[in-house]
This record gives C-alpha cells, structure tokens and sequence, in this order.
C-alpha cells in the first residue's frame, strides 16, 4: 500500500467520508439540530487541538506562546459552543 497511496485513499476514502457524514449529522442533533455552524466552529477546534498534539508528539515542535494562545482560544470556543445555551 506504500507503493500506490491512490489505492489505498480510493479505499480509505469511502469509510472516512461516511465517517465524517454522521459526525456531523450527530454534533448537529446534539446541538439541538437548529444550526450547522456548530459542528463547522466544533470541528475546526478539534482539529486545531489534534494538529498540535501530533506535530508535538511527531515532529517535536514545542508550543511556544502564539501556539499555546491559539490553544487556549480554541479551548474557550469549545466551552462557549457546549454550555452557552440561547433561549429563543
């Protein structure tokens, strides 16, 4: 599979996609279904959060002070997206 990575993302893409299909429809009901702009600002933080996991653990780049505002920033609009309710 190293040797044609088109085979292996035409494999990988259909359960990655279907993946992402219900993710979303999920986060949607959890947010009460009224809005998409939840899951998009949901995922865009996780995926934030897991890049900067993984390129600390894989490339060894430290979190220096503009990663570490970004970090907190995304994790404030996490907390904001679950617990601030509005009452229509």
């Amino acid at each position: 599979m190293k040797d044609n990575p088109v085979i292996l993302s035409a494999i990988m893409g259909i359960p990655v996609g279907l993946g992402y299909i219900f993710g979303t429809e999920n986060i949607v009901a959890a947010f009460g279904g009224e809005t998409l702009w939840a899951s998009r600002i949901f995922g865009f933080v996780t995926g934030v959060l897991t890049f900067s996991i993984l390129t600390y653990f894989h490339i060894k780049e430290g979190v220096n002070l503009k990663t570490a505002v970004i970090l907190v920033l995304a994790s404030v609009i996490v907390t904001l997206q679950v617990f601030w309710k509005i009452d229509d």
